[in-house]
């Protein structure tokens, strides 16, 4: 097969179609080029020096992060730098509301106001109508129609009346749905009172705490409970010399064209003048 080398551009023969140099030396220059980070292939000079967006300096980035429009910082400090500015405007809930800002403007309409679900007028807080923190709103943050003056006592209500209310599957009543998790019982007795549900034997009729979704209260009545099914799957067939009826599981009585009841009836019905013979 012939083909032609990316390299060179020469035309050489390889019986693999994969095969893309023409030989060793050729594959080793371009890996080379491919990994310079001061040689010119194919970017224009004044394309080939930046700026970091740190500290300032002239650096000259590798060929690939030119070609993907990276290589913004010229080292590893200052690309923790950047990143680190830029998780500046993503902090924790925690930080938003210890900050001076928040504690300043939260401290200057709390004095002289009240409560606006009770009317109190000790330990009041703010509350925010809308969370400004998935967003990352600063505006909301500090915006006077969005806080809310409550006092300690109403601030956890206001909160538990924005979650959803579930229904217990044990005792039927509603409760709040916890923060970040997702129940089925209200408490840890209904909990294990759902747990502790008795089942009635199929086989005695007893009752009994199952284990492993178990429907029999022991061994025996699960014996019991599987012979009866055999039993009742059992096919019932004519003796071929006598004519008694008799059952059989069904893989016996499947594609069987003389039934015998007993061996002394097979020996009876294949040698009728000998008579019945005794097995020994």
């Amino acid at each position: 097969m012939k083909q032609i080398c990316e390299w060179c551009g020469n035309e050489f023969t390889s019986s693999r179609k994969a095969q893309r140099f023409c030989n060793q030396a050729c594959w080793a220059k371009w890996k080379k080029g491919k990994n310079a980070h001061n040689e010119k292939i194919d970017i224009p000079e004044e394309e080939r020096t930046r700026q970091c967006l740190i500290c300032g300096t002239d650096f000259s980035p590798a060929i690939d992060a030119i070609r993907n429009d990276m290589g913004i910082y010229c080292s590893r400090e200052c690309y923790w730098k950047g990143k680190r500015r830029r998780r500046g405007e993503q902090k924790t809930r925690s930080d938003w509301y210890q900050s001076q800002g928040w504690c300043d403007f939260s401290r200057s309409i709390r004095e002289g106001a009240t409560c606006e679900n009770c009317g109190g007028t000790k330990d009041l807080c703010g509350h925010h109508k809308i969370d400004p923190f998935p967003n990352r709103d600063v505006r909301l943050l500090m915006d006077r129609e969005n806080v809310k003056i409550l006092c300690n006592s109403c601030h956890p209500k206001e909160h538990a009346s924005k979650k959803p209310i579930l229904v217990c599957e044990n005792c039927g009543e509603s409760f709040v749905q916890p923060r970040r998790t997702s129940r089925k019982f209200c408490s840890f007795e209904c909990y294990n009172a759902s747990r502790d549900n008795t089942k009635e034997c199929k086989q005695c009729g007893k009752k009994f705490k199952p284990r492993n979704h178990n429907d029999h209260c022991s061994l025996a009545c699960a014996a019991k409970s599987t012979a009866a099914i055999k039993h009742a799957r059992r096919v019932t067939l004519t003796c071929s010399h006598c004519g008694k009826r008799y059952a059989v599981p069904p893989c016996k009585a499947k594609n069987a064209k003389r039934t015998f009841c007993s061996s002394e009836c097979r020996s009876a019905f294949a040698w009728p003048s000998h008579g019945a013979l005794t097995p020994r």
